[in-house]
């Protein structure tokens, strides 16, 4: 898997996939959760996009799916804790990087 880092608007953003592929979301997220720890404190769907939101200490970051752009994770909006989420997505990058997707 190939993981594409970018800043945009002053933040870190991991682009992980240019397909919305609900079935990748949904295993990316028990990865995530699998590795890093936390709780999902938010999960919201809707037809064409998924923002569910991770929060690891004072950290937050969200996984989010919408058609047409992908897979892609950042710090969330509402998070206290800018620094620590920047980590977080740090962490992500770090383990995404060397993680083998289940085909």
């Amino acid at each position: 898997m190939r993981i594409e880092r970018i800043e945009r608007s002053g933040r870190s953003e991991l682009l992980i996939s240019s397909e919305s592929d609900w079935s990748l979301f949904e295993e990316l997220a028990r990865a995530l959760k699998g590795n890093l720890g936390g709780d999902w404190t938010e999960q919201l769907n809707g037809p064409d996009q998924r923002y569910w939101d991770l929060r690891v200490g004072n950290g937050v970051i969200t996984l989010h799916l919408e058609h047409y752009l992908g897979i892609s994770i950042f710090p969330a909006s509402d998070s206290h804790d800018q620094q620590a989420s920047t980590a977080l997505i740090e962490k992500a990058y770090v383990f995404l990087s060397n993680y083998e997707h289940v085909a």
